[in-house]
């Protein structure tokens, strides 16, 4: 196995507490909403393994979930889990913290893609008029996106 970094709760988002907390008490509600992320939507949290590792055990019975996940995990994400499942309320409903985490991911995106025009853009616009037109293109579908999260 890999060497990862470690962790701390700080550095983790509470969108992403949310969904480990409904994963360890309310599995059922919790698989459902890591079900809706996509891989890229994990991308650079910092509990991206765990919520890979939940993604896989999409088919299991809610009721071995949490179980389950924890055998999978690292001793130190597993403790991680384990931290945020003590804590005595959910730190936000499933559902709102997929939103929030793709909408992260969006504006990510639309970094990356504002990055690109400006490159292009000092590059000299008018030999990359059609990359560029698409990039603004993207740019619109992502901040569309962004607002409806």
């Amino acid at each position: 196995m890999l060497d990862r970094p470690k962790v701390g709760l700080d550095q983790v988002k509470t969108a992403e507490k949310g969904l480990i907390w409904a994963l360890m008490h309310d599995p059922a509600s919790g698989a459902a909403a890591v079900a809706e992320l996509e891989r890229d939507d994990l991308i650079g949290l910092a509990t991206q393994p765990i919520l890979e590792q939940a993604r896989a055990l999409q088919d299991w019975p809610a009721d071995a979930l949490p179980h389950t996940l924890l055998e999978r995990l690292s001793s130190m994400e597993a403790r991680l889990v384990e931290d945020i499942g003590r804590q005595t309320h959910a730190p936000g409903p499933p559902h709102d913290c997929v939103k929030a985490i793709k909408r992260m991911r969006y504006t990510r995106e639309r970094a990356a893609v504002q990055r690109e025009i400006d490159r292009l853009q000092e590059d000299g616009a008018a030999t990359h008029e059609s990359e560029i037109v698409a990039l603004w293109d993207r740019k619109k579908t992502l901040l569309q996106l962004i607002a409806e999260s």
